[in-house]
């Protein structure tokens, strides 16, 4: 299994989101949405 490689991608694409939706809104959930529905 990947873990190490999916790991690293959430945190990427996490960070990038977290930093994106940081500037645009304070919502966290909104944070979460995204991040959820990018994984699936």
């Amino acid at each position: 299994m990947r873990v190490q490689y999916l790991v690293t991608v959430e945190i990427v694409f996490g960070a990038l989101i977290g930093v994106i939706l940081g500037m645009a809104t304070y919502d966290t959930r909104a944070y979460w949405w995204v991040i959820h529905l990018l994984l699936g």
